[in-house]
């Protein structure tokens, strides 16, 4: 948040320093830790205007009786002005918006994770972990996914990227409560809603619904327990991730590894 100097300026004052006061922090899809984010007014807190990860500032109602209350004010208001505009004109840009609808929802689960190995090269680690999936429709040439035990989550910047952002059914502020543990004591992740995804993997199209959140290592999806049985699957281990062996999904054409060079 921006520091407005001190009041006594010029003599004006009483020589106390003036600096915005700091809002709510903002923990929408935008939001990647350290940055300072602010929500804004009750109209625009709201899940059109979190999934577009714009912040809103608030102007004070109050800042004192200093010599420069009025500038600030008025820095605030023709700011907050600012980002609305960009909020409306983002909101245009996106198709019609899955709205949330339904009971509330109560969740508490556990992401599980990956162990991989650090190397020099991060080339090389980006493909220590996963296997080829293709989501459709975008159908990157190499979207990756591993199994894990935990739930199964996709990552959010994905989900912009392969235009599937409008299709995300947000968590509703105040309504929903959805708590995604990681396998770090305390540790969780945010969960921003939850989106159905179609996709191809290993020979199998699969539909499933995840929680949408940032993922900390290089794959897009992470294949859950539940997903395991909700699709049947029996798998084996191959020479670096889990190969699926039988599945009760509709078999396609495999993929090709973009990457494989056996």
């Amino acid at each position: 948040m921006e520091s407005f100097g001190d009041g006594n300026r010029g003599g004006r004052g009483r020589g106390r320093k003036q600096t915005a006061r700091r809002s709510r922090p903002f923990n929408g899809p935008g939001h990647r830790g350290g940055r300072d984010q602010h929500t804004g007014p009750r109209d625009y807190d709201d899940p059109v205007f979190l999934m577009t990860g714009l912040a809103i500032a608030q102007p004070e109602e109050d800042y004192g009786s200093d010599g420069d209350s009025e500038v600030i004010q008025t820095f605030m208001r023709e700011r907050m002005s600012a980002e609305q505009q960009r909020n409306a004109a983002a909101l245009a840009r996106l198709p019609k918006l899955v709205q949330p609808t339904g009971p509330a929802l109560n969740v508490d689960t556990v992401a599980g994770g990956a162990i991989t190995v650090a190397h020099d090269d991060p080339r090389i680690e980006a493909m220590g972990i996963g296997f080829p999936v293709s989501v459709h429709p975008l159908r990157l040439p190499n979207t990756r996914a591993h199994f894990a035990t935990g739930a199964s989550i996709v990552d959010f910047r994905f989900v912009r990227i392969a235009g599937l952002l409008h299709k995300m059914v947000p968590l509703r502020k105040g309504v929903d409560h959805v708590s995604i543990g990681t396998m770090a004591a305390g540790s969780q992740l945010r969960a921003y809603g939850r989106l159905r995804l179609v996709f191809d993997a290993q020979g199998y199209e699969f539909e499933h619904q995840f929680w949408v959140t940032d993922i900390g290592f290089p794959v897009e999806l992470q294949l859950g327990g539940d997903f395991m049985t909700e699709h049947g699957l029996t798998t084996r281990m191959g020479d670096s991730h889990w190969i699926i062996e039988k599945a009760d999904a509709k078999k396609v054409r495999k993929l090709v590894d973009v990457y494989a060079t056996e």
